[in-house]
């Protein structure tokens, strides 16, 4: 953890960001003219917003992904405190590794019937979880995909 490192530029020609690139308080601009990148609500996502990156920053407390989103990174909620519900779009596919790990405010998810594989430690240590319904569509649930939910 970068705990001096209180904000960070994204030049126009950076293309790639990994995941968890950047610690959940670090203020993130990213330059006018970077054709890669577009952040809205906390949230960096690919400029053409079919994939969400990771999560920067405060963001609303309900999330709903637009439909225009196909892929959510692995470990792209990890850790975020302030979401208490997410909807998830039909345009999704796969809830990849970790992507909500550590969500302890999280009590509501909305899984739609696209959804055909929960990774491993996707909803890992969400405390406020109670009741999580998974579609018949799912066919997959990775390790420890909802391990340590005691809520």
């Amino acid at each position: 953890m970068c705990s001096g490192l209180t904000s960070i530029a994204i030049g126009k020609n950076v293309k790639n960001i990994g995941a968890a690139a950047f610690d959940r308080d670090t203020v993130v601009t990213i330059d006018a003219e970077n054709p890669y990148f577009k952040f809205k609500d906390g949230i960096l996502y690919s400029a053409d917003m079919t994939e969400l990156v990771c999560v920067i920053g405060k963001t609303p407390s309900e999330i709903v992904l637009p439909n225009s989103v196909k892929t959510i990174c692995n470990n792209a909620f990890k850790n975020c405190a302030d979401i208490t519900s997410i909807t998830i779009p039909d345009s999704i596919t796969s809830i990849g590794y970790g992507t909500f790990s550590g969500c302890y405010r999280l009590t509501s998810v909305t899984i739609p019937d696209s959804v055909t594989s929960i990774g491993s430690y996707a909803f890992y240590e969400c405390t406020g979880l109670t009741c999580i319904t998974i579609p018949d569509s799912v066919t997959s649930i990775g390790e420890k995909a909802f391990g340590e939910c005691t809520g």
